[in-house]
Parts: C-alpha cells; sequence; structure tokens
C-alpha cells in the first residue's frame, strides 16, 4: 500500500512540474531562441549567410574590403562595439543601423557601399546582448534592454554627423520605436523594416503557440519577468507612438515574412500619427530580404525618404 502511495505522490509531483519546467523551456525559447548566436563567429544568420557570407569568419574584419574605423562605446561595465565606415571627403550625414533579434552588425553590411556612395557615412553597431557588445547573459529583449544601446549610440553617431538617418530592421524597429520621446529632434527620418506592432501578439500568432495551452504561455510570460526582466506585454511599439516625431518615415514589409506576418507592418504604418509617412509592399520578399529581393526600387524608395528630411 505503502507503495502506492508513493507513485501516486510521484506522479502528482512530476504532474505539478510539467507546467512549471515547460513555462521555462518556452521563456527559453523566446529569449534564446536557437538562431541567437552571441558574439561575431562562424554561426551567421541565413540571411548573414546570403548577403555578407564572407563576414562568417571567426574574425570578420579580417574580410571587410571597406575602410573601416572600430568603435567602443562605453555602457554599463562594457561597450557596445562596432564599425564606422566614414564617407572618404566627409558628411554632414550618417547611415546608422539597427539591426533585430538575434543579429548583429554584419545585418548591415550589404547597405555600406550603396549609402557611400549617395554621400553618407555608416554606422553598424550590435545591440547589448548581441555580438560582441555588452552581454548580462539574459538573452534577447525585443527592444525593451536594445532601446538603451540605441540611444548610447545614438549620442555617439551625433558627434560624427550633423544629420542622423535611422534604418530600424525586424526587432530593432521595435528598439527605435520605444525610445522614440527620447530621440525626438536628432533623427532626421527614419525607415523601419520589416516591425512588429506587438511582441504579445507576435508570439500567440505563432502557429506552434497556438496549438499551447493558454496557462503554459502566461506561465512562460511570468518567467521572462523573473529572470529576463521584462514579458511580452511591455514590448508593444504600436501601442507606443503618441507624439510620435513628426520626420520622414518609410515602414517597409514583405509579403512573404514568415517571421513577421505583413498585418503587423501595415499596422504600425497605420498607427503612425504623422504625415510625412510611406509605406512600401515588397511583393516576395521575406523576412529581411527586401534589400536581396529588390535592392533597386528599394534602395530609391529609401533615397526618396531621406532627401524630403532635408526640404522639412
Amino acid at each position: 500500500m505503502k507503495k502506492w502511495k508513493w507513485i501516486v505522490f510521484i506522479v502528482l509531483f512530476l504532474i505539478l512540474l510539467f507546467p512549471l519546467f515547460s513555462g521555462i523551456y518556452l521563456a527559453s525559447l523566446v529569449t534564446r531562441p536557437p538562431w541567437y548566436h552571441p558574439g561575431l563567429g562562424k554561426e551567421c544568420s541565413s540571411e548573414q549567410i546570403q548577403s555578407a557570407p564572407k563576414l562568417c569568419i571567426s574574425n570578420p574584419e579580417l574580410a571587410l574590403e571597406i575602410p573601416f574605423e572600430p568603435i567602443r562605446i562605453p555602457y554599463r561595465d562594457s561597450f557596445l562595439r562596432g564599425w564606422f565606415f566614414p564617407k572618404e571627403k566627409g558628411s554632414e550625414h550618417l547611415f546608422l543601423f539597427v539591426h533585430g533579434a538575434g543579429g548583429d552588425r554584419r545585418n548591415g553590411y550589404k547597405y555600406v557601399s550603396t549609402f557611400l556612395k549617395a554621400g553618407y557615412s555608416v554606422l553598424l553597431y550590435d545591440s547589448p546582448n548581441h555580438g560582441e557588445s555588452y552581454n548580462d547573459g539574459k538573452g534577447i529583449s525585443y527592444g525593451f534592454k536594445e532601446k538603451e544601446g540605441f540611444l548610447k549610440v545614438l549620442s555617439f553617431a551625433e558627434k560624427k554627423a550633423k544629420n542622423i538617418y535611422v534604418f530600424a530592421s525586424s526587432a530593432g524597429t521595435s528598439a527605435v520605436l520605444l525610445s522614440h520621446k527620447d530621440w525626438k529632434g536628432r533623427v532626421k527620418a527614419l525607415v523601419l523594416e520589416n516591425p512588429f506592432f506587438s511582441l504579445k501578439r507576435l508570439i500567440e500568432e505563432n502557429p506552434t503557440a497556438k496549438k499551447l495551452p493558454y496557462f503554459l504561455l502566461r506561465l512562460s510570460y511570468f518567467w521572462m519577468q523573473v529572470y529576463n526582466e521584462f514579458e511580452p506585454g511591455m514590448i508593444q511599439p504600436g501601442e507606443n507612438l503618441k507624439d510620435f516625431p513628426e520626420i520622414p518615415v518609410l515602414v517597409s514589409h514583405g509579403t512573404e515574412d514568415k517571421t513577421i506576418p505583413f498585418q503587423h507592418g501595415l499596422d504600425i504604418f497605420q498607427a503612425l500619427p504623422i504625415k510625412e509617412k510611406t509605406f512600401y509592399k515588397a511583393e516576395g520578399a521575406g523576412h529581411c530580404r527586401i534589400w536581396n529581393h529588390q535592392k533597386k526600387a528599394y534602395a530609391e524608395q529609401i533615397s526618396k525618404t531621406f532627401t524630403r528630411a532635408l526640404y522639412e
């Protein structure tokens, strides 16, 4: 009889532990997804492999074919690191690239030569907990912590050029949108490529998440709050647009984006309370693939957005 009591006790104990550990596991999938690889090593994202395969080595600086300056910006007890590509004869204009979740400065390398030729200096950097920048070991926060890093880099960029033009991709758009009250009057124009409207909505729209009991998702949100210091309900860039700066903004989204559904980009565009905004619908382009898919047309649209800023 005692043996059966112990068996029942163990079974009940395991049943209680299952949701607990399931919640922790789901939280880790969000903050440390399989494609999250801090550092600048051989492990590149599929987008990096496609657009800059030469940089997928243990020391990518050896493969850079454009003159650059390594940068190191003090941040907490470490640094934010990146590459600065100065215009040869100097420039009042600077193109600042903000990569997405799990990415790094290499995601922006494909834009460097085009914008140098157009008269911009270019600044690429690794967000906090990405690449070679400061890392607290707690993974991705989809803009919640990355926004602080963006503002630090923006202050650095202002020492390099008078006019700053920001290009943010994927979760990088969240870092920029969540901090807009802190950079108002400091950014001339903005590109938001494949943005998400709300992290909670993005997670719960995922086909796999839809199959899970909602209480498991709630448990994962709880563990994110406990360990990672944020939960998805706190990351709602589309709900944070009141008093947005009246600057030219280009919102772009690929119709074949399987990571962030196309509707998120449309909803961000519609929520922006400004007049100078344009939506670029990239037919057939996947996540972070618009430049690869239709470079000429996309570059022209970005250029128009940046040029409008000069006449504001």
